[in-house]
C-alpha cells in the first residue's frame, strides 16, 4: 500500500486557498484519488507575514504528523471498525503499518517562495539552485534543504539583504527540497503574461505614433489658406452695348 499527499496553496480573486489532493494505492493495485479542501483566507494579497500569522502553524502541525509519523491501518476488535491513525516512528514494525506518507508541494512560484523562505524572490532566483537568473546553466548548484535552513537562520539573524534570494527559514524542512514540484501551468501562464505585455506596448505604441502623425496633419492644414477658385468674367459684346444704348435712348 502507498500513500502520496499533494498539497498547493494559490491566491485567486480575494482569498488564498490551501487543499491537498491524496492518491492511494491500495495491495490489490486499486487506486483511490480524492481530493480536501482545507482552509480558505479571504484577503486581497496572500504575503508569508499574514500566513504566517493565520494558518501556518496548525497546517505545520499536521504536515509534520502526515510527514513523519507512520500511518496505521487496523481493525478494532470489539466494534470490528477499520480504523486510521498516525503513530510515532518506531523500530518495531507492527502489522498493517504503512512507510511513511510521501508529501509534494505545490501550487503558484509565490506560494513556493514563501514556503521556502525566498518570498518575493520566485522572478529573482531559482526555486531549486542557487543561481539568480543572469547566471542560470545546466551546472547550477542544487539546493538541499539543510543548506537552506542555515541560510535562512544567517538572513534572519543580519536582517539585511536575501542571501543568494533567501530571506527567512523554509516552514517545512521535514519535506525533502526534490518534492517541491515546479509548477509548469504558472510558468506558461507567467511566459503567456509577458508576451501580451509586449503585444500591448506595440500596439500602444503604434496607437500613439499614429494619433501623433493625426495631429500633426490636422495642425498643418488648418494653417495652409486655401483660396477657392474664381470664375472669369463674361465679355460683353458689342450688339448688346448698342442694344443697351438704345434702350436707354428710348
Amino acid at each position: 500500500m502507498c500513500v502520496q499527499v499533494v498539497i498547493s496553496g494559490d491566491h485567486g480573486n480575494t482569498a488564498f486557498q490551501f487543499g491537498a489532493s491524496v492518491s492511494v494505492e491500495l495491495s490489490d493495485n486499486r487506486i483511490i484519488d480524492f481530493e480536501v479542501s482545507i482552509c480558505e483566507l479571504i484577503c486581497r494579497k496572500d504575503t508569508g507575514h499574514l500566513l504566517e500569522e493565520t494558518i501556518l502553524q496548525r497546517l505545520t502541525s499536521g504536515l509534520e504528523i502526515i510527514s513523519t509519523f507512520q500511518l496505521h491501518l487496523f481493525t478494532d476488535i470489539e466494534s470490528g471498525v477499520l480504523l486510521i491513525e498516525y503513530r510515532n516512528p518506531s523500530s518495531n514494525v507492527t502489522p498493517g503499518h504503512i512507510p511513511i506518507t510521501e508529501v509534494f508541494v505545490t501550487g503558484d512560484l509565490a506560494f513556493q517562495a514563501m514556503a521556502l523562505g525566498k518570498e518575493s524572490m520566485a522572478g529573482h532566483h531559482c526555486m531549486q539552485c542557487k543561481a539568480s537568473r543572469q547566471q542560470f546553466t545546466d551546472s547550477c548548484e542544487l539546493w538541499n534543504m539543510k543548506e537552506l535552513m542555515i541560510c535562512g537562520e544567517d538572513a534572519e539573524r543580519k536582517k539585511g539583504d536575501p542571501l543568494l534570494g533567501v530571506k527567512k527559514k523554509p516552514w517545512w524542512p521535514f519535506i525533502p527540497l526534490s518534492n517541491y514540484m515546479i509548477p509548469f501551468l504558472h510558468c506558461e501562464i507567467g511566459i503567456g503574461n509577458q508576451l501580451l505585455d509586449k503585444l500591448r506596448a506595440i500596439i500602444n505604441e503604434h496607437i500613439a505614433f499614429t494619433h501623433r502623425a493625426k495631429k500633426r496633419f490636422v495642425h498643418r492644414s488648418r494653417s495652409l489658406k486655401i483660396s477657392s477658385p474664381t470664375r472669369p468674367k463674361k465679355e460683353t459684346s458689342g450688339m448688346n452695348l448698342m442694344r443697351g444704348g438704345n434702350n436707354e435712348g428710348r
